[in-house]
């Protein structure tokens, strides 16, 4: 009885637990041959934070110039 009530325990409490971590996500961004980095912390699941740090990326033209910025999740 106390292995299986210890086991349920055990079994909870992985349940109860997530996989959260803060993870960087590096951002460089160019225009006109000029460069800059950002640094943004995202603490979450490796999957969303993925999707977070993809959402930072961007494009965007004007008078033939052209300014994109590139993430990656450290």
């Amino acid at each position: 009885m106390k292995k299986s009530l210890l086991a349920a325990f055990v079994v909870a409490g992985l349940f109860a637990t997530s996989c959260k971590k803060e993870r960087t996500c590096t951002c460089t961004s160019t225009a006109g041959g000029v460069s800059a980095v950002a640094e943004y912390t995202i603490k979450d699941t490796k999957k969303n934070a993925e999707d977070a740090c993809d959402g930072y990326e961007a494009s965007a033209s004007a008078g033939g110039a052209t300014a994109t910025v590139s993430c990656e999740l450290d």
